[in-house]
């Protein structure tokens, strides 16, 4: 084989085996977060880059709604993050680049 031809085939061999890290990193991933770790009232599971289950404590819908849709869209978003640095620390745990 010739020697180019050698080496497009290895850089397609590098880009499938990025592309098989990156999807088994994607399905592994996962990331949590709750607003409180000693009285928690919410909680959010990310998956798959999409939110999985949000708990709500009863009481906590007791309170302003102003309140309530703060902490719940910063919780959301803290757990987006954790998800995300899991997802990445599973990519450099392949040896994928970002």
């Amino acid at each position: 084989m010739h020697e180019t031809l050698q080496e497009v085939m290895a850089a397609v061999d590098d880009i499938e085996a990025a592309g098989e890290a990156r999807r088994n990193a994607f399905d592994q991933a996962v990331g949590m977060y709750i607003d409180d770790p000693v009285t928690p009232s919410v909680g959010v599971s990310v998956w798959h880059g999409r939110v999985m289950e949000i708990q709500i404590v009863d009481e906590f819908c007791r309170r302003d709604v102003n309140e309530v849709v703060r902490i719940i869209n910063g919780v959301i978003i803290n757990a987006y993050a954790a998800w995300h640095t899991h997802y990445l620390q599973l990519l450099g745990e392949n040896g994928v680049g970002v």
